[in-house]
């Protein structure tokens, strides 16, 4: 029989940062500072709250006017949309400082820049650099699901959790290193991140062939606690799914990454994203119920209820095709039980020749219970 050794797997799941005078990526602030004036002139114009802040923060205003006819309640929700819907505006942070009148209208408002005007060209040239031939690749692709899951598959084995920057957005630290790891700015040119960074570069690159997709902002519960967390609902196929890049691209205890790609959160219900994730409240989004798109249903990986010689034949066609791993996922925790016992306790995974011949004295595996997997790897 052959021995098993269990890899403990824990997920990075980053929060976002929250500053005095900030607008998290994942809430609204509960207060921000305000300076109060008197008898300042009132200055408005015909234009959209969007359009206004989106002229500003295309030319790096410090100061952009014009908003006195609004309400700082309208101004800051609506910068945060702006924000969502343009990943690729890595030079503005999500912090900010507002002034208002005594009646709570709008005299200006000042985004935080974290790069200098003439810099963003030079930057958004090397992103061009590391993006075309990757969209080019995806766009070639039969479908939305596949060019879903190439670009999902490509953040998690070239992005680095960046475990450092979440340690300073969690201090409340505003570092240079967290706002890079909040934006594609980090993604695409170091290649390090923390959940916002994943889910705008996620987003970046969807829309470039074409799939919408949109920020999910909430929670994430796993064994070291609940933090703030955002991810991703994709439309594919005319459906809405969560994705989460961030918590498929996993670390263990001991810090290292691994190197294989998950796909636990590729393409969830509503329904199943909640069983270790919260959805902040206020968000107009797309309840998910759909499952075409789930990857172990797309491909062919999902079963109802555990049967030896359907799980040998995912273990053998994944061999004869030099995957580097074996996945199945079961559609209750029972059923995912009833294969651990059997094929791990037992030791009946060693009954299917081609394993007992590659791993005679035994083989690592992992299990999931978000969603209920198991994953056998077939390289050392």
């Amino acid at each position: 029989m052959g021995l098993f050794c269990m890899k403990k797997r824990i997920f990075a799941a980053g929060m976002l940062i929250v500053l005095v005078l900030s607008l998290c990526a994942c809430s609204l602030p509960e207060q921000v500072s305000e300076w109060i004036f008197s008898e300042p002139e009132r200055l408005t114009d015909d234009r959209s709250v969007y359009e206004i802040l989106q002229e500003g923060v295309l030319d790096s205003q410090e100061q952009i006017p014009f908003l006195s006819a609004h309400s700082e309640q309208e101004v800051t929700e609506t910068y945060r949309s702006l924000l969502d819907d343009h990943p690729e505006y890595f030079w503005v942070a999500d912090s900010y400082t507002i002034h208002v009148y005594d009646d709570g209208s709008v005299a200006s408002f000042c985004p935080d820049y974290v790069v200098a005007p003439e810099e963003i060209s030079q930057i958004q040239t090397q992103i061009d650099a590391q993006v075309s031939a990757l969209v080019s690749e995806a766009s070639a692709l039969p479908d939305e699901f596949e060019k879903a899951l190439f670009l999902h598959d490509y953040l998690v084995q070239t992005v680095e959790y960046d475990s450092e920057a979440s340690d300073h957005i969690t201090q409340q630290q505003q570092t240079e290193q967290a706002a890079d790891a909040s934006s594609i700015y980090g993604v695409f040119i170091n290649q390090k991140a923390v959940c916002s960074g994943y889910a705008k570069a996620y987003q970046y690159l969807l829309t470039q062939v074409g799939i919408e997709s949109v920020y999910v902002l909430g929670q994430g519960i796993s064994e070291q606690g609940t933090e703030e967390h955002i991810w991703n609902i994709v439309y594919l196929e005319g459906n809405p799914y969560h994705i989460d890049v961030t918590w498929d691209d996993p670390a263990f205890e001991d810090g290292e990454s691994d190197d294989y790609v998950y796909h636990d959160y590729f393409g969830l219900t509503t329904e199943q994203i909640l069983r270790d994730h919260t959805i902040t409240d206020g968000q107009d989004l797309p309840v998910c119920e759909a499952e075409a798109c789930n990857y172990f249903v797309r491909k062919g990986l999902y079963l109802e209820s555990y049967q030896f010689e359907t799980v040998r034949q995912i273990i053998e066609t994944a061999v004869a095709q030099q995957a580097e791993v074996a996945e199945v996922c079961f559609a209750s925790q029972a059923e995912q039980q009833k294969a651990i016992t059997q094929l791990i306790e037992e030791g009946r995974l060693f009954d299917i020749p081609i394993i007992d011949d590659l791993f005679p004295e035994g083989m690592f595996y992992t299990t999931a219970e978000t969603p209920f997997r198991i994953t056998f790897y077939l390289t050392d």
